[in-house]
């Protein structure tokens, strides 16, 4: 149904907006909190801009603005669902693409500056957290992932690796709401099963 349908795509772009902000910095990584690609290019010569991670973003809201466009077309034509099913494929291909290219550049990166020692917690608090952590959609970015990757957990430990990450750059006062955040979302044996992971850590 159309409203269901529209719902969906606000939250989903809501966290899109977010996780964007935590990867291209406050001002495109100029200042800090820097952001994720700025990151990556300040450790590894250029290495996100090379591959254009910068420019990503400017593709996925085009496509964006043509779903958003969709959902007119079928509001207008009495909550048909033809136009927008068909940008959101456009959207989600574009959209998969850009998560794959961003991991395959990130993951190794990321691997290397932990195995390096590099101060992984001060970079995620201070140069990527800092991006979005006093949005006042924070709390709807936390429990939004926290539904879908219980949802679409495809039987990995997606949730629980999003919430350990959560956990391990958070202050205690920090994670004592963020924590309330999480068990508000969660079933209860999910819940559980991550308080367990975090307490033998």
């Amino acid at each position: 149904d159309f409203d269901k349908a529209k719902g969906i795509y606000e939250k989903n772009k809501m966290w899109q907006e977010l996780h964007a902000k935590m990867e291209d910095g406050i001002d495109g990584g100029k200042t800090s909190p820097i952001g994720m690609f700025a990151l990556l290019d300040k450790h590894f010569d250029g290495a996100a801009s090379n591959e254009g991670l910068d420019k990503e973003h400017q593709k996925l809201e085009e496509a964006e603005h043509a779903l958003e466009k969709a959902f007119q077309v079928s509001w207008f034509s009495g909550g048909n669902l033809d136009a927008a099913k068909k940008a959101f494929e456009k959207f989600d291909e574009e959209n998969l693409a850009h998560f794959k290219k961003e991991e395959d550049l990130m993951m190794p990166l990321v691997g290397k500056m932990t195995q390096t020692g590099h101060p992984m917690k001060k970079y995620m608090q201070e140069e990527l957290l800092a991006t979005i952590i006093d949005d006042p959609r924070f709390e709807s970015w936390v429990k939004y992932a926290n539904e879908v990757l219980e949802r679409y957990s495809d039987g990995m430990p997606r949730v629980r690796v999003f919430d350990h990450a959560l956990w391990a750059v958070a202050t205690d006062e920090q994670w004592a709401t963020w924590n309330k955040w999480i068990k508000d979302t969660l079933s209860e044996d999910v819940y559980n099963e991550i308080q367990a992971v975090i307490a033998e850590t």
